[in-house]
């Protein structure tokens, strides 16, 4: 829509130009323009270019990330222009962007301080977040759509199951894991509940899954709310029988994978929610679901941030979302979305491009200036005070 809108804009512009030069064209020819016109679209055509190399040489991604907005595609690269007039150490380049895109494994979690205004009403439904292992046929799809259940077809897991627990309860890529649980640090949704005097149970008996994050609920304080968030696993034998006993709930439930063909994997999501949802085909994660409790369950919003919009790693997966750079840590494994486009980009340096809609391989180059803004993303909560 902006595309089209851009585009109409321009084109009255054009018309508006051509029409004022047509009936003033005796003037404009007296004016002898065109030479200094042509001057100064080829200078500013050869420095944008120069400047160009200049970034590529200097990995100044701020820069080289706007190259397809070039009139034509970029002629020269400091890889090819200044390593054959031997002004560029190519091995040594390629070393420094290696090292630039190296991204440590095991973060320091520093969470953002934000100022939260929650509206929960005393009647309200108990939410229940459940993950199965077992494999959901299109039997079992179809008759929990028929039950009300939305069915999210572009939910990507990590194939790493405990990463992707990880990613369910604490909304943050793997990279923080190490950090979170030898600090015993709570996740931003249970901290919110227990504010509230919400009861959480989190199934750590039962659901071998969840079994190393009891240190989550121990200190929990007894309050005599009847709403409830319970989390727990479920495997298919008794799964549609189960979630047919929670008409009265809103139910997440997500399937995990033990494929390991690649670092993440297409599984189903299903939601069945209170009030009316917004599912426009957008990619969701794990991640999200922090950001689901606290936003759409917990009626929570961030005060004088973002115009109330959580301050939070993954997005709210009820509402369509702007197609924003979305980013993702698992297995050593860095995991880029864009769109509809999903980048695996792994320690040793090989990378994939798929379609997020398929799982198709796509056949392009990997995108270098996205990349590192998808690094900068995933540490966005590993420095002190840093937005």
């Amino acid at each position: 829509m902006w595309v089209a809108g851009i585009s109409l804009v321009i084109l009255i512009f054009e018309l508006a130009v051509s029409n004022f030069s047509w009936k003033r064209i005796e003037l404009l020819r007296n004016q002898c323009l065109g030479g200094k016109l042509t001057a100064f679209f080829l200078t500013a055509f050869v420095s944008s270019h120069l400047i160009h190399i200049w970034a590529d040489a200097t990995f100044d991604y701020d820069v080289t990330k706007q190259n397809n907005m070039f009139p034509f595609s970029y002629p020269a690269t400091a890889k090819t222009l200044l390593a054959k007039n031997g002004l560029l150490d190519k091995r040594q380049y390629e070393q420094t962007q290696a090292d630039q895109l190296a991204l440590k494994q095991n973060l320091d979690y520093f969470p953002k301080q934000q100022q939260l205004q929650c509206d929960i009403p005393d009647i309200r439904n108990n939410l229940m977040i459940l993950v199965t292992t077992s494999r959901l046929d299109e039997a079992a799809l179809a008759t929990l759509r028929g039950q009300g259940y939305s069915y999210f077809d572009k939910h990507y897991v990590p194939t790493n199951s405990e990463d992707a627990i990880f990613n369910l309860l604490y909304g943050l890529p793997s990279l923080y894991k190490d950090s979170i649980i030898a600090n015993r640090q709570l996740p931003q949704w249970y901290k919110v509940a227990q504010d509230n005097n919400l009861t959480v149970d989190l199934d750590t008996i039962n659901s071998p899954q969840f079994a190393g994050y009891g240190f989550i609920t121990e200190s929990q304080i007894s309050n005599s709310s009847d709403i409830k968030i319970s989390i727990g696993q479920i495997e298919n034998e008794r799964l549609i029988d189960y979630l047919d006993g929670l008409a009265d709930s809103n139910v997440i439930l997500i399937s995990l994978s033990d494929r390991k063909k690649d670092a993440i994997t297409k599984t189903p999501l299903l939601v069945k929610w209170s009030t009316p949802m917004r599912y426009k085909g957008q990619v969701t994660q794990n991640l999200g679901v922090n950001t689901t409790i606290i936003e759409s369950w917990l009626n929570c919003k961030a005060l004088n941030v973002n115009e109330g919009k959580l301050d939070a790693f993954g997005k709210n997966i009820l509402l369509k979302q702007p197609k924003v750079l979305a980013a993702n840590y698992t297995a050593g494994t860095i995991v880029s979305i864009e769109k509809d486009k999903i980048t695996l980009l792994d320690d040793q340096g090989n990378d994939l491009q798929i379609s997020a809609t398929n799982g198709y391989k796509l056949n392009q180059v990997l995108e270098i200036p996205m990349l590192n803004d998808t690094i900068n993303l995933l540490k966005r909560y590993s420095v002190r005070g840093e937005k």
